[in-house]
């Protein structure tokens, strides 16, 4: 995995507005091939896991994973709760 980015730009922004305000973020990877250049791994400043509220727009348990697909891009909580997992959809 790459070295940790600093959290800037636009796609930052948009990325942002569609996460939860509870959510604190400490940065972002970038997956290292070519061909995940869509693929991103925010990491949490702390775990987080959704509340009821959150249930409601859109997160949805699978197994020990929680998930939530929203303009173009499909999120997912790791099981710790520390990393969020983005990939844009075609």
């Amino acid at each position: 995995m790459s070295e940790l980015l600093v959290p800037a730009g636009r796609l930052w922004q948009r990325l942002r507005r569609q996460l939860p305000a509870s959510m604190a973020l400490a940065g972002w990877r970038r997956w290292p091939r070519l061909w995940c250049a869509q693929r991103l791994c925010l990491q949490l400043a702390r775990p987080w896991q959704p509340r009821a509220a959150d249930a409601g727009a859109g997160w949805q348990q699978q197994g020990r994973h929680w998930r939530r697909q929203h303009a173009g891009w499909c999120w997912w909580l790791s099981a710790d709760g520390c990393r969020l997992y983005a990939c844009r959809q075609r």
